[in-house]
C-alpha cells in the first residue's frame, strides 16, 4: 500500500477484492454477494472506477487525508474519503487483495445475527444517498410516473368509451362518461390520481436535492481549496512570524 502510493502519487491506495486479481475466500455466501453488489453500485453512482468502495485495508497521504473535513462515522466514513477525494479530481488507486474470513471470524459474525447485515445495508444505502441523492428520489418518482401514466390512460380510454353512450350537449356527455368510467373503474382514477401527486413530489424532491448537491460540492471544493492554502501559507512562514 504505502510503496504504490509512493510509485503512483495516489491520495487514497485501497486494497480490493473485488478488482480483477483480487479474491474472497470463506465469506458466507449471502454476505458476499450482498457485499459485492453494494459495491458496484457504489461505484456506478460515484462515477469512478473504483470497484471496493467499502474498503476498510487502505493507505492515506497523511496531509492529504487530514483536510477533509471528514463528518462521517463507522462505515460510512469509506465512502465518504472516496467522494470527497473524487470532489478535490485527485487520484484513487487500487490493489488487487485477499479477503479470507478464519473461522474465528465467522462464528463472531453468526453470533452478530441478521442485525449486522440490516446495518451493513443502512450503511450503505447511506452512502449511496452521499454519492447520488437525487436517485433516491428520481427513480422511485419515475416508477410512480409510469403507474400514473397507465392507470390514468386506461380512466382515459373507459371515458371515451362511454362519451357514445351519453346524451345531451358536449360538456354534459364528457362529465357524464367520466362519472360512468368513475363507476365502471374508480381504481384506475384513484390509483393513477395518487401516483401522478407522489411522482411529483419525489421527482421535484430529486430536483432540488440535484442542484443543493451541486451547490455543496461547489463550495465545499472552493472551501477546501482556499483551506489548504492558507495552511501552505502558514507553513512558509517561521513560527515566530505566524499569526495567533
Amino acid at each position: 500500500l504505502v510503496s504504490t502510493i509512493e510509485t503512483t502519487g495516489a491520495k487514497v491506495v485501497v486494497a480490493s477484492p473485488y478488482m480483477e486479481g483480487g479474491s474472497v475466500e470463506g465469506v458466507p455466501r449471502l454476505r458476499a454477494v450482498l457485499s459485492k453488489v453494494a459495491n458496484r453500485i457504489l461505484s456506478t453512482l460515484s462515477l469512478s472506477h473504483v470497484s471496493t468502495t467499502t474498503g476498510m485495508v487502505r493507505a492515506y497521504d497523511a496531509r492529504f487525508i487530514q483536510r477533509l473535513a471528514l463528518k462521517s462515522v463507522d462505515n460510512q466514513l469509506n465512502a465518504e474519503i472516496i467522494y470527497k477525494t473524487g470532489l478535490l479530481r485527485e487520484r484513487v488507486v487500487e490493489i488487487p487483495a485477499r479477503l479470507r474470513w478464519t473461522r474465528d471470524e465467522e462464528d463472531t459474525k453468526k453470533r452478530r445475527g441478521s442485525f449486522s447485515i440490516i446495518r451493513t445495508t443502512l450503511d450503505f444505502l447511506f452512502s449511496g444517498f452521499i454519492f447520488r441523492p437525487f436517485m433516491f428520489f428520481i427513480l422511485p418518482g419515475a416508477v410512480l410516473l409510469l403507474i400514473a401514466f397507465y392507470a390514468l390512460g386506461w380512466a382515459v380510454v373507459h371515458v371515451l368509451t362511454a362519451i357514445p353512450d351519453q346524451t345531451g350537449p358536449l360538456n354534459n356527455m364528457i362529465s357524464d362518461a367520466a362519472a360512468a368510467a368513475f363507476a365502471a373503474s374508480p381504481h384506475s382514477f384513484v390509483i393513477g390520481g395518487m401516483a401522478l401527486i407522489f411522482a411529483t413530489q419525489l421527482i421535484t424532491l430529486g430536483i432540488v436535492s440535484a442542484q443543493s448537491k451541486r451547490y455543496f460540492e461547489e463550495l465545499w471544493y472552493q472551501g477546501n481549496d482556499a483551506s489548504n492554502r492558507l495552511i501552505d501559507l502558514q507553513a512558509d512562514v517561521t513560527p515566530s512570524e505566524r499569526l495567533p
